[in-house]
């Protein structure tokens, strides 16, 4: 099952992706893309997380293409909502 959001882009994409290349890398995770897009691929305590990335005209679009079966995309959406207004 894939998770889709939508986030309204505030900021500056480079930045977010120099972040999320750093945080990702750290967690033993595998991040390759550049401001509009790429994909990313991040163990969690819970399972492997993968997905994909695309920045366009103000929005971003984050598709979780793998995520563990009791993971709820909810909760997916708020970590992910708390992480962008962080940059």
């Amino acid at each position: 099952m894939s998770c889709l959001f939508q986030f309204p882009w505030i900021g500056n994409p480079p930045d977010w992706v120099i972040r999320a290349r750093e945080g990702i890398s750290k967690a033993g995770g595998v991040f390759s893309g550049d401001a509009s897009s790429g994909h990313f691929s991040s163990p969690t305590p819970v399972g492997k997380i993968s997905g994909n990335y695309q920045v366009q005209d103000g929005q971003m679009t984050l598709n979780i293409t793998e995520k563990p079966v009791f993971l709820p995309c909810s909760l997916i959406e708020q970590y992910l909502k708390k992480y962008l207004e962080g940059t």
